[in-house]
């Protein structure tokens, strides 16, 4: 069952102190916010009978048949570690050399390192690889991808994870936390 904005403020009210309740229902509405996500995962559901990865949007490398997009999401930052992805990426297509014509790498995400990674890109896999940059919704990236490749040193709880997983793409990630 979803409950709505007002069940959510009518369940609060009865159960949360006052001087807490009107924090989160207005007493500080410049700070917080009230968000209803119970549709949000219905954006990333694939199509119980469409097989085909909707491409349109991206670049024509990325569009043709048969290629298989390996794909990334995320800020470009140390964290993160794409540079790992890259060689990676880079040791797949040395070691397996039937997939150079199928297999591309996408990155999706901007950041401090995006020109250092473009470049190490550029030696190591051109051209095999495309930069799409920062998108506001990754929802058509992810419904186009084939894998989601995750090399961080760290996560919290990767959102880009859960939304790969409700998409019904695989993801391939380095083991981190726990």
């Amino acid at each position: 069952r979803y409950l709505s904005i007002e069940d959510f403020r009518q369940a609060a009210r009865r159960r949360l102190p006052r001087a807490i309740f009107d924090f989160i229902d207005g007493g500080a509405e410049d700070e917080l916010t009230l968000r209803d996500n119970r549709r949000a995962f219905e954006r990333f559901a694939p199509a119980a009978q469409d097989t085909t990865k909707p491409r349109a949007w991206l670049p024509a490398d990325l569009q043709s048949e048969g290629v298989v997009i390996i794909g990334t999401v995320g800020r470009i930052q140390p964290v993160k570690d794409q540079a790992t992805l890259l060689q990676a990426f880079a040791q797949l297509v040395n070691e397996q050399p039937a997939l150079r014509q199928t297999v591309r790498l996408a990155v999706v995400g901007d950041g401090p390192l995006r020109l250092q990674l473009q470049a190490l890109a550029g030696e190591q896999i051109h051209p095999r690889h495309t930069f799409v940059g920062s998108v506001r919704d990754v929802t058509p990236f992810l419904c186009a991808a084939d894998v989601l490749l995750m090399t961080s040193t760290t996560e919290g709880m990767p959102g880009v994870m859960l939304e790969a997983a409700l998409s019904g793409v695989p993801v391939v990630a380095s083991a981190v936390g726990a």
